[in-house]
């Protein structure tokens, strides 16, 4: 634990127990016990605004939606909720104190980590699911007309250019002088690599041909598939981003945790829809595996062809997770005939898959912070064309 790199202020009122492993945001978390009270809390803080609005204004906006989420009465919602207990905001610090559950671990962790049981972990995915619907019927809004685009594809295309753009804060601090190696190549640094990628049509992974995001975007921001992926509601209370590392096992039920805040900036999505959501839990299957570092990636090749190898390594957890992605998704069909709600959106496979590949090339930027290789922002950026290419077969 590298205590030099909390902040005085935190380091004045608490002391840090442990660090907990960052996600897909700018923020920290650390375990804490509060120096008036002696209590252990869930600490959770950023300085600054982060790569996509997910530092500072992301938090804020988390605790916002919690406090909202806290005045619902319905006592199945209020059990799932943590305790908002504190919150500070500085000028380059803003952190908010979260209830902890001691002997709780987060979904995904604990049937990746612990156990490899499908059966166990659908059955926590069908609570979760059953959660959600909670939340959805509570109110229904109507989605604006550029809902698909805006929520997709302006994300997709401003997170992208992140990926190769020099003269913006996410790349003095924590893209500049970060050199990304293969066995045969080495790049100055994550913008370096992308702006070569950049340059292609296609880009070969395992020695088959996927177009790139730029020959790919046109196809998937047209108004025929658009009109086909925009929902026909929108809940106005929801979890997020509910990959399942958001849901924490806690004796027999579920506690949620890192909700998606509300009235976020920028390219932040403070509104979403069904299948963005859906969305985010299948992500959870493939995300899972990359975040463990349970793949092989390597550029083999580049000059007039670009080519990667990519693979998920063969282990018992990966396996398993790769088996839960297809039963979750044969299950959508299930969730639409048992929650009316699901029945609203017609198209809702196709829809749930687009979101899957959107988040991951989206969200491939974010995972620099985190994951000083490089690999894993590669490995999504390759995974979103891959799922985008798939999704186009079928449909």
């Amino acid at each position: 634990m590298n205590m030099n790199s909390i902040p005085h202020q935190i380091l004045k009122e608490f002391d840090v127990i442990k660090t907990f492993e960052i996600g897909g945001s700018s923020a920290k978390t650390l375990l804490v016990e509060d120096k008036r009270c002696h209590r252990k809390c869930i600490l959770k803080y950023s300085t600054w605004g982060g790569i996509g609005s997910s530092g500072l204004p992301w938090l804020k906006a988390q605790c916002k939606r919690f406090r909202e989420l806290g005045s619902i009465k319905n006592h199945i919602i209020q059990d799932s909720l943590p305790t908002i207990l504190d919150e500070y905001e500085g000028k380059s610090l803003y952190f908010y104190l979260m209830e902890y559950f001691p002997n709780s671990y987060p979904i995904s962790f604990y049937y990746y980590q612990k156990r490899q049981n499908v059966v166990e972990l659908k059955e926590k995915i069908d609570a979760v699911i059953s959660l959600l619907m909670k939340l959805y019927q509570i109110q229904l809004i109507s989605p604006p007309s550029n809902f698909a685009h805006d929520v997709h594809i302006k994300r997709m295309i401003h997170r992208t250019n992140l990926l190769t753009n020099t003269n913006t804060i996410v790349y003095n601090k924590v893209l500049r002088n970060r050199p990304i190696f293969f066995s045969k190549f080495k790049f100055t640094d994550l913008t370096d690599l992308f702006s070569e990628i950049k340059k292609y049509q296609v880009i070969y992974i395992n020695g088959k041909k996927h177009r790139n995001f730029p020959t790919l975007l046109p196809e998937i921001d047209n108004e025929l598939i658009l009109s086909s992926i925009q929902p026909n509601v929108l809940p106005k209370y929801y979890h997020g981003d509910s990959t399942l590392r958001n849901y924490l096992l806690f004796n027999s039920g579920i506690k949620i945790i890192d909700i998606r805040g509300t009235d976020l900036p920028g390219y932040v999505v403070s509104k979403i829809d069904i299948a963005y959501e859906l969305g985010k839990i299948v992500r959870t299957f493939y995300l899972e595996i990359i975040r463990n570092n349970d793949f092989y990636i390597d550029l083999v090749e580049k000059g007039t062809k670009l080519s990667f190898g990519f693979i998920f390594n063969k282990v018992v957890s990966a396996s398993s997770f790769i088996d839960v992605r297809s039963v979750f998704l044969k299950s959508i069909k299930k969730y639409q005939d048992e929650h009316e709600i699901l029945k609203m959106e017609n198209n809702l496979l196709v829809k749930v898959l687009y979101a899957e590949a959107a988040h991951f090339i989206a969200d491939a930027v974010n995972r620099i912070e985190s994951d000083i290789s490089g690999k894993q922002t590669i490995a999504y950026y390759l995974l979103g064309l891959q799922l985008y290419d798939e999704l186009l077969r079928r449909s």
